[in-house]
């Protein structure tokens, strides 16, 4: 079971990763077209968040960019991280 709630692309090679433990992060990959190194992980700049309350502005940042599903998910993972608990799914 993925430990992921929800995973977006934001466009410009940039994902959105909402862990349902309250973390996110956001990855930069290779900008090539070919996708060649997209697997490598040197190819990726990662910034994570890993306190549930900072998690949260960066996610509401990019909150009109997530589909209903998404913001559901999002929504629950923070509801319980942000009162120290984990999600029930």
């Amino acid at each position: 079971m993925s430990c992921r709630a929800a995973q977006v692309y934001l466009g410009g090679g940039l994902e959105l990763t909402v862990y349902r433990d309250g973390r996110a992060a956001i990855e930069a990959g290779c900008t090539l077209e070919c996708g060649r190194c997209y697997y490598r992980s040197d190819c990726f700049h990662r910034l994570e968040v890993k306190e549930p309350d900072r998690a949260w502005h960066l996610v509401a940042a990019f909150w009109p960019q997530l589909s209903a599903r998404e913001r559901e998910a999002v929504r629950e993972v923070f509801d319980g991280a942000l009162r120290g608990r984990q999600p029930t799914r």
